[in-house]
């Protein structure tokens, strides 16, 4: 068997919630956030081609739903546990046993100050008694940290041939340091993790990270993520003729990657800037021109960021009746059922004087799935909309004063 070492160390908040949804340092969060990134190195590597990718993920990760069947074969359905075996050294309740200094920022669509942690991170995070808390106490905090290790054969057979498992390990984990973050609402930046890997003597760490909070230059930063998101991306156009995220796409200046100009002092600051940012990118670029909920649930610009809105049902991906008509809440909302998550993603990473935002986009189309349970009007409109308004956002993310492109940053930068 193989070895991988990883130190696992947050840079931000996470929420990592067990049965009674308070947090601790545990397994399946971690192993979901580094399946996402594996289907990004498999699709590179296998044409894009969705089916044979979910065949090789449950050939290394394991798997109770792939079907056989074939000439005299009747269809069956099998299962297989994973050749990868993940460990933690311990699974540790986080410490951080309350929300502290939430700073208020403006909403247009709301008319009175938010809580821009609240606004990020509402599920795990709640209003009470006045102000941000947790919802389940405690969350892990910054700078706690674990231990990962993976063990795993030289290579695993699948339909398509033997799969190297630490290659495919590696690069999943490059992506994942890069740009991944763990747990709830964790593509708003929660669960920022850095993840150096270690070797192992006689049962200590050898060449890990000294210290929690050992940070990269900005220098080593976007050399990271330019050799990353370089490595692993597709045009705009093509990324958007799939409908689930394969690659970080890039347009005519190149890779849709930026990351905060100069680094804010604290990880609080780095999550006022994301919601800020959000907030501007919905209501500036994709105002609500159409939609009102109940009264006229047509679906409209702002849904091609994310689902559910809000105050923003759309009738066709909400609750109804066996006649079709909507079953909304007490207070006449309805009630959203569908669901796809924002393809904008953020993480702030720990470097040496401060806290950097970085911004990914992996780019995908609106689901099939629920472009199809649209009128025809209402799919046409999404589908002509979706590039204009993703070339808009990468516009608006290059003029912002406070962030570059990866490509275009120089360092030197001082903190805020």
């Amino acid at each position: 068997m193989e070895r991988l070492n990883f130190r696992l160390d947050l840079v931000t908040p996470a929420f990592l919630g067990g049965a009674t949804q308070s947090s601790e340092w545990r397994l399946p969060p971690i192993k979901a956030a580094l399946r996402q990134w594996w289907r990004i190195v498999a699709a590179k590597h296998n044409g894009y081609d969705f089916m044979k990718i979910r065949e090789l993920e449950g050939s290394l990760f394991g798997h109770a739903w792939l079907k056989h069947s074939g000439p005299g074969i009747e269809a069956r359905t099998w299962a297989l546990k994973s050749p990868v075996r993940f460990a933690l050294r311990s699974w540790t309740p986080g410490k951080m046993s309350s929300w502290q200094n939430d700073p208020k920022i403006s909403h247009p669509e709301v008319g009175m100050p938010v809580g821009a942690h609240l606004y990020l991170g509402y599920g795990p995070l709640t209003f009470k008694d006045g102000h941000t808390a947790l919802k389940a106490p405690p969350a892990l905090s910054p700078r706690e940290t674990a231990t990962l290790s993976l063990y795993f054969p030289e290579t695993v057979a699948t339909p398509y041939g033997n799969l190297r498992v630490g290659a495919h390990l590696q690069l999943a984990f490059r992506l994942l340091r890069a740009f991944g973050t763990i747990g709830g609402r964790s593509r708003n930046g929660w669960g920022s993790v850095d993840c150096e890997p270690y070797q192992e003597h006689d049962g200590a760490p050898h060449n890990a990270v000294a210290e929690s909070g050992a940070s990269l230059s900005l220098l080593e930063l976007d050399q990271m993520l330019l050799k990353c998101s370089r490595e692993f991306s597709r045009s705009l156009e093509d990324c958007l003729k799939l409908d689930w995220p394969h690659a970080i796409g890039v347009d005519t200046t190149g890779v849709l990657v930026w990351r905060s100009r100069k680094p804010w002092s604290s990880w609080e600051q780095a999550m006022e800037f994301i919601a800020t940012l959000k907030i501007a990118l919905r209501t500036g670029l994709a105002p609500f021109t159409k939609n009102s909920d109940l009264s006229n649930p047509v679906v409209d610009l702002r849904h091609i960021f994310a689902y559910p809105v809000t105050n923003h049902g759309v009738l066709e991906w909400s609750e109804r009746d066996k006649m079709g008509n909507p079953k909304p809440t007490k207070s006449r909302k309805l009630r959203q059922t569908e669901r796809f998550a924002n393809q904008l993603r953020f993480k702030v990473h720990r470097v040496q004087g401060g806290y950097v935002v970085v911004a990914v986009h992996i780019p995908h189309r609106v689901p099939d799935v629920l472009l199809r349970k649209l009128r025809p009007q209402d799919q046409q409109f999404l589908r002509s909309e979706e590039l204009k308004l993703w070339r808009k956002v990468h516009q608006y993310l290059d003029r912002d004063a406070n962030l570059v492109r990866v490509q275009q940053a120089t360092t030197g930068d001082s903190v805020r």
